[in-house]
């Protein structure tokens, strides 16, 4: 658990309520999600599924929860990917490098968003619900279901109320199906329409939270809306192509090139000859001269125009890719994810969780490099092509494992400390209830060197705000001190 966990499960972040202790009932979480959605934000539907879970069976239940969830997801992901595949080898591959590529992600954003309890059941569940919908539209497609619809309804309605950027992205992306839709059979899209208005209630009820507008106040965008815009958009993309996602981005783009290469014998050679030309120069300069969000940054309105370049060099192959084969579940889920990080345009703040739906909907991508690949392997094409395909994949399952080996145990080091620090607050606690005096409660201090395998903790420099939280999910007094040693 990290800072603002404290309060959730006190019941204490963005309320008034001073509840002390980890202990609720329905009739108070009711209430504190009332003061929460008018004191900080109004996702409330994921963090009620999240701390009834709690309410539930404790800490526990929200771990064994939380990888149940993700592999579900992964699932999903695998499925859309897989949609058009009917031969067991290829399923099998699909299915181990969606899973892979869970390895691909940085510290950076396992740090801010997996391994971090409020952050986790906020952006990931959300995204099982988009998922669910991609695969469900394209079946219904397929084969009408009334009781298609109405799950798909639902389901946007759980996008639509998720958090803002998903949320928007999800709304923009269902209008684009309803006019593709309107088009394409010269019919009006009732069912579509259907899907609009569950979202479009879903993201009025996320927005209108007043804690979400008190929260977002800022003087740069009411005196120059237009450069703030361009700035943040600017920000966003820098942010997605910094030096702390260089794994992840060394194997979407080579993922790009291969797929580009791919449909190089299909219509309109001159538009993979130049995706794949950007996807090529772009890992070139990532290799060798890592892109940081300050050099991109530096360059203004010029610097946005190439990162845009830049991710133009993955997104159309991707698309066209995809129309290939067919699955438009996948040309759905990668245009809302892609529109969701457009909508970070109006954010204040932005953090590496918020590339978490990108990533993660674009493993599909490099599970197609892979399945690519091992058909290159396997065929009976020049030798050199087939040892540099089975090199790349070896290499990217080599790189994956070890990137991922790496946080894990990372982490793992920092859970016996964890767990000490817990038992000595709860036996404070206790201490304390029986009438004991105790002004200061020792703890341990993560080493140095595996501070980065946690959020935000309360002896680092600006943190000591969150120690109400822990007081209050301990029942500890305001008076009592807490010292972190080594």
């Amino acid at each position: 658990m990290y800072y603002d966990d404290y309060g959730y499960y006190s019941l204490n972040y963005g309320s008034d309520i001073a509840h002390y202790g980890d202990s609720y009932s329905l009739g108070e979480l009711f209430p504190y999600l009332g003061q929460h959605y008018n004191g900080a934000n109004g996702r409330l539907l994921y963090f009620f599924i999240w701390l009834v879970i709690y309410k539930i069976g404790g800490l526990a239940a929200v771990r064994i929860a939380a990888p149940i969830l993700l592999t579900i997801l992964l699932f999903l992901i695998y499925k859309i990917a897989s949609r058009k595949e009917t031969q067991l080898r290829s399923k099998v591959i699909y299915a181990a490098s969606v899973c892979l590529s869970f390895g691909l992600l940085s510290q950076a954003l396992h740090q801010h968003g997996t391994y971090w309890h409020a952050a986790f059941y906020l952006y990931y569940p959300p995204i099982i619900a988009l998922a669910s919908f991609c695969l469900l539209w394209e079946k219904n497609e397929e084969k009408k279901s009334v009781y298609r619809i109405i799950a798909m309804g639902l389901l946007s309605f759980a996008t639509g109320w998720s958090v803002e950027n998903l949320s928007t992205g999800f709304l923009v992306c269902l209008v684009i199906l309803f006019v593709y839709k309107c088009i394409r059979t010269r019919k009006f899209a009732f069912s579509e329409l259907i899907y609009i208005v569950c979202c479009s209630i879903g993201t009025i009820l996320l927005i209108k939270s007043p804690g979400i507008w008190s929260r977002a106040q800022n003087r740069e965008v009411s005196s120059n809306p237009i450069s703030y815009i361009i700035n943040n958009t600017s920000r966003t993309l820098m942010g997605f192509w910094s030096h702390t996602n260089r794994i992840y981005l060394t194997a979407i783009l080579l993922a790009a090139i291969i797929i580009s290469v791919k449909l190089y014998s299909r219509k309109h050679k001159s538009i993979d000859v130049i995706t794949a030309t950007i996807a090529s120069v772009t890992l070139f300069i990532e290799l060798t001269n890592p892109l940081t969000a300050q050099d991109l940054a530096s360059h203004g309105r010029q610097g946005l125009i190439l990162s845009f370049i830049m991710l133009a060099g993955v997104i159309v192959p991707v698309v066209r890719y995809s129309i290939l084969v067919k699955r438009i579940s996948a040309n759905i889920i990668f245009i809302t994810v892609l529109l969701s990080l457009f909508a970070m345009a109006m954010v204040p703040e932005l953090q590496p969780r918020i590339f978490i739906p990108f990533m993660i909907c674009s493993f599909i991508v490099i599970a197609d490099m892979v399945n690519i690949l091992i058909d290159i392997a396997l065929s009976k094409q020049l030798i050199i092509k087939r040892i540099c395909a089975i090199g790349i994949v070896l290499g990217i399952t080599g790189i994956s494992v070890l990137n991922f080996g790496k946080i894990y145990a990372g982490y793992h080091h920092n859970y016996a400390v964890n767990v000490e620090n817990d038992k000595i607050l709860k036996n404070a606690s206790a201490e304390i209830a029986s009438g004991q005096s105790i002004t200061t409660i020792e703890l341990t201090r993560f080493d140095e060197a595996y501070e980065q395998y946690a959020s935000c903790m309360y002896y680092q420099e600006g943190m000591s705000w969150f120690k109400s939280y822990i007081d209050y999910y301990y029942e500890i007094p305001y008076y009592v001190n807490y010292v972190y040693t080594e």
